[in-house]
């Protein structure tokens, strides 16, 4: 038993860093088709010393816990203790039998998948398509539904499947990210110090919320477009990580990632779905 929890949590354990961060858990059962709050609630319970991180030795206790039908009582109560609603603790154990289920444990002989079409591929005949390779294949589908985009927006999921690159233009703050000053100060020729202290620095969801301009479609995108390396009004801070400079009323204001908002914007508009076989 002990082992094959074991081989679960390496699984879940992305990373390799003997630790399951929320991310870990929310990608690992989004996947496989669970609730954003269900995950949430789970992390709590397997997180028992709070410190944000499910070690190996809670992940081990707590499974065993989950993964006991006749315990279902004791896993309601913690549930609402962590501060999830009671009415989570039936997907919490249906949770812990997807974890083993995509896990196979340690044999490998079942691998889960959260399948979607996107929003511009969403058509009867794309969905055909990718039945019937699923058949070719001898892959079984167990749910199909459409995910609408108020709850892609409104739950994450575009920002958590882009995440490498939404960490930096919706998720985290632009003056809490992990600029490099001096690149930053050779590009714009001034300091981010003094940027960020004039709150001039906003990833790209803070900057169309700030300025009633940027809020139409396309807009944001357009003034993105606009900025170049040429014109030192964009530079790249890293991998997927870029910065932008956008004069608005004669002040010089940063973004980050800007280019993604349009993208994001074809998933979570109001009678966008995902259908997800």
């Amino acid at each position: 038993m002990v082992d094959r929890i074991n081989a679960i949590f390496d699984q879940i354990d992305a990373d390799k860093s003997g630790e399951i961060d929320p991310t870990e858990l929310m990608m690992h059962l989004l996947g496989v088709g669970q609730e954003h709050e269900s995950v949430s609630a789970l992390f709590k319970v397997l997180d028992k010393d709070g410190n944000g991180l499910i070690s190996r030795e809670e992940f081990i206790a707590g499974f065993s816990k989950l993964d006991t039908s006749d315990k279902l009582a004791a896993v309601q109560t913690e549930v609402a203790a962590a501060g999830g609603p009671e009415s989570n603790a039936a997907d919490l154990n249906a949770a812990a039998a997807l974890i083993q289920g995509a896990a196979a444990a340690a044999g490998g002989v079942m691998n889960t998948a959260f399948v979607f079409a996107k929003p511009h591929a969403n058509t009867p005949a794309v969905l055909d398509v990718i039945k019937a390779k699923f058949g070719e294949k001898a892959i079984n589908i167990v749910k199909e539904g459409d995910v609408t985009g108020e709850d892609i927006d409104s739950k994450g999921y575009i920002d958590q499947h882009y995440y490498a690159i939404a960490e930096k233009s919706t998720l985290t703050s632009g003056k809490d990210l992990p600029v490099d000053a001096a690149k930053f100060e050779g590009a714009f020729e001034e300091k981010w110090e003094k940027v960020v202290s004039e709150g001039r620095a906003f990833n790209a969801l803070e900057f169309s919320k700030n300025f009633a301009q940027f809020q139409e479609a396309g807009a944001l995108d357009t003034a993105w477009d606009a900025t170049s390396v040429d014109k030192k009004t964009r530079v790249k801070l890293g991998g997927g990580f870029y910065c932008g400079q956008i004069e608005v009323e004669g002040v010089k204001n940063y973004t980050f990632n800007a280019f993604f908002m349009t993208m994001r914007g074809k998933f979570t508009v109001r009678d966008t779905a995902e259908a997800t076989p």
